[in-house]
């Protein structure tokens, strides 16, 4: 009885350990997509195919890619937060290699990459990709938990210039 709870207590243990050292990417059940961790440089697409480089990646204001050793170009098209981009998870690793962990959308029309979390340089350790969500708070400190998108204030502007599917004129109807 004793080797048995001793056992189990081991299994336990091991099985604790591998699961927060092996957490992975969370699926989305998107077509296309392979949870992959890429070793790859952050960098400002536009500047990788024009030529026009501002400094640190626009500062913001670009949209980021991923480039491999390979050579391949893979644009991060959002983060951890729910309809958020990856700009502000990236762009403090501005033309610096990172090790992030996230979805590998392989669609054929388009590969892009939705960055979940990223290891730290410093401390070896992974952190959520959640900075979009912090900036956000910082910048709008009057609204309160819930979802960011119905409360943005840029948001609320569009809507209200554009209607609720981006095309003047269509709204939204009850049915």
């Amino acid at each position: 009885m004793k080797q048995s709870i001793k056992t189990l207590s081991m299994a336990a243990a091991v099985s604790l350990t591998i699961g927060t050292a092996a957490q992975a990417a969370n699926s989305w059940g998107l077509d296309y997509e392979e949870e992959k961790e890429l070793q790859a440089k952050v960098v400002d697409i536009a500047c990788e195919l024009s030529g026009d480089c501002p400094p640190n990646c626009g500062d913001g204001q670009r949209q980021l890619g991923l480039l491999t050793a390979e050579g391949t170009l893979i644009p991060v098209v959002k983060g951890g937060s729910l309809f958020a981009g990856g700009v502000d998870e990236l762009l403090s690793s501005c033309n610096q290699q990172v090790h992030v962990d996230g979805l590998f959308i392989k669609n054929p029309i388009m590969h892009m990459y939705f960055v979940q979390r990223i290891k730290s340089r410093a401390t070896g350790k992974w952190l959520r990709a959640n900075q979009w969500r912090k900036n956000w708070a910082k910048r709008n400190p009057d609204i309160k938990k819930g979802k960011w998108f119905r409360e943005d204030p840029l948001v609320k502007e569009l809507v209200a210039q554009e209607g609720v599917f981006g095309i003047p004129g269509l709204e939204a109807t009850e049915e």
